[in-house]
């Protein structure tokens, strides 16, 4: 049974993020949250020869570069299959992936957060 939650509460907004907390059964927490996006595709594809691409990256917050999964963001207006297919082409062009089967996953329904004209980054 789900409890109710408290209002979320902008921290801090910046061009790509927000910064919320919010009141939940037994605490509190703080979360970021991508602003501008509609939601996020990860594929988990399998080429002919039956391998997994994965795409190498720099990830700034751990300093390093880092394997993962072929992903992207839902920022146009286009339909999470084709935001998927058109990252999966982007970065796992060299393996040839099969698409046979895409499942797509919207994100959560949520109230938008009230914007707050006091916090900065």
């Amino acid at each position: 049974m789900s409890q109710p939650l408290g209002p979320p509460e902008v921290l801090c907004e910046g061009r790509f993020l927000r910064l919320v907390r919010r009141t939940v059964p037994g605490g509190v927490w703080e979360y970021a949250e991508r602003v501008g996006v509609q939601g996020v595709v990860l594929m988990f594809a399998i080429d002919a020869q039956g391998r997994v691409p994965l795409v190498r990256q720099y990830r700034a917050p751990v300093q390093s570069e880092v394997w993962e999964l072929p992903a992207g963001l839902c920022d146009t207006p286009e339909p999470m299959e084709r935001t998927a297919i058109r990252e999966l082409e982007e970065e796992a062009a060299g393996s040839r992936p099969i698409a046979s089967s895409i499942s797509c996953v919207p994100p959560l329904p949520r109230e938008p957060p009230p914007r707050s004209s006091t916090s900065t980054c």
